[in-house]
């Protein structure tokens, strides 16, 4: 049995964004699911079902952002460089978004006056 036919009722689709939310179990992160008592990520059985297989050693990494969305037009595999490449651009990385220097709120101003 194909995955979205098996799990459809656990598939919250969100016409705005385009995502496919898990509504289904998860491990705080990722939707999961039990494949012959085997937990496994629920976006990468989706992108497996749709795509016919994940390669070897490929993570399946979300275009969206959105860890729950199992829709496989979000979905692509590549490498674990590929997937922080994509974060960094998309500005996700803790380097890109911290506040430094006098711009920190416990920052301390070391003027004489």
């Amino acid at each position: 049995m194909r995955f979205f036919e098996r799990y459809e009722k656990k598939i919250e689709r969100i016409p705005f964004s385009g995502c496919w939310i898990w509504i289904g179990a998860n491990n705080g992160k990722y939707g999961t699911v039990n494949i012959a008592h085997k937990i496994r990520k629920a976006h990468r059985e989706s992108y497996a079902d749709a795509y016919g297989g994940i390669p070897d050693g490929a993570h399946i990494c979300h275009k969206c952002d959105v860890t729950l969305c199992v829709n496989p037009e979000h979905l692509f595999a590549g490498t674990k460089s590929d997937n922080v490449k994509d974060m960094v651009a998309k500005g996700r990385d803790n380097k890109t978004n911290r506040v430094r220097g006098e711009d920190w709120y416990r920052a301390r101003q070391n003027n004489p006056w």
